[in-house]
């Protein structure tokens, strides 16, 4: 289908493609890390975020095999390069189909999340985590499978696409919805502090992946319509369908860019937060009047002892000089 597409179309996305293969690891490391993130919902960030590599990469190779003119070899016959070229077109076409379904369970997982929110994170499973992360090959290979039985079957697709599409769109609407009322139950005194910190991670998860969801479901909505339903004489349907993948690395990168951003400034703010409890856990406050009430805390193993006026008491004694000290203090 891209046999046709121009040269010039064709370096543009290759040229799009490239940022995206650094935040795409430099994404998936930093989900790595997120070990407090409920399995599931890790499961899900992967399986995005390895469907668009795949998807850049397939691309990538699709589109050096044009500019290099191998596809004309293909078209001679032989077999070898014939079916490497097949498979390499078929993942660039079809690899965002895979995207797709992952978005498609995406929602739906943070969906059951927030309708769950007071019992879903102790539900933990490890098979329903590797049904999720295998859930798009098996539809990936459903199309594989179509694709070569069924010759009108790429009308059928991009229909097929725009009411998944659609169903997304809908269901990240009702989720939107669903929030949004959840949220107002923060500010009720019945809501446990439990519920509250669920209902405001799962907000916090669920912006992560509403950009790119959007751009994704969108573009894709408006170019399959043009691809099917609206003829468009001023291009042809293999630079329109360049074009369509042109537009979705560049909202790729711009969303990966935002994703990166956005969970490395989670990990600075939790770290803050772990040394600001170790700051304020230093600090006693005791009853000024008696001096027996002199308290202190242990933090990573060191103590700290602090006056009536606030000035830290020296511990480096040895232990008859501190007692001494202690008992004279008993006196005054």
């Amino acid at each position: 289908m891209f046999d046709n597409a121009s040269k010039l179309s064709i370096t543009l996305n290759l040229i799009s493609i490239l940022p995206s293969y650094i935040f795409i690891i430099i994404a998936m490391i930093n989900t790595y890390k997120m070990k407090k993130w409920h399995l599931n919902y890790r499961t899900t960030f992967f399986v995005i975020l390895i469907s668009i590599l795949i998807h850049s990469f397939s691309t990538t190779i699709n589109d050096i095999f044009l500019l290099t003119n191998i596809y004309i070899i293909h078209s001679g016959g032989h077999g070898f390069l014939e079916i490497i070229f097949d498979v390499v077109e078929f993942l660039a076409l079809y690899t965002p189909g895979i995207l797709r379904i992952g978005i498609w369970i995406f929602v739906v997982e943070r969906l059951i999340a927030t309708r769950m929110r007071k019992s879903y994170e102790k539900k933990r499973s490890i098979f329903l985590a590797i049904g999720i992360f295998f859930l798009p090959d098996i539809y990936g290979g459903l199309i594989f499978f179509f694709n070569n039985k069924w010759d009108s079957f790429s009308f059928y697709y991009f229909t097929l696409c725009i009411v998944i599409d659609l169903s997304i769109l809908l269901l990240c609407i009702l989720l939107l919805y669903l929030n949004i009322k959840m949220k107002k139950l923060i500010f009720e005194k019945s809501t446990e502090l439990s519920e509250k910190f669920q209902i405001n991670e799962n907000i916090r998860l669920i912006k992560l992946m509403l950009p790119l969801i959007f751009c994704f479901i969108v573009i894709n909505i408006i170019f399959n319509i043009l691809a099917i339903y609206i003829y468009l004489p001023f291009i042809s349907e293999a630079n329109l369908l360049v074009l369509n993948d042109t537009i979705l690395f560049v909202s790729y990168d711009i969303c990966l860019i935002y994703l990166v951003i956005k969970l490395k400034r989670n990990r600075n703010i939790k770290i803050m937060n772990i040394n600001e409890n170790n700051k304020n856990n230093k600090l006693i406050q005791f009853d000024t009047n008696n001096q027996s009430n002199l308290k202190s805390v242990t933090v990573t193993g060191h103590i700290s002892i602090y006056n009536d006026e606030g000035k830290k008491i020296p511990t480096n004694y040895d232990q008859k000089a501190y007692f001494e000290m202690f008992a004279k203090s008993w006196d005054k």
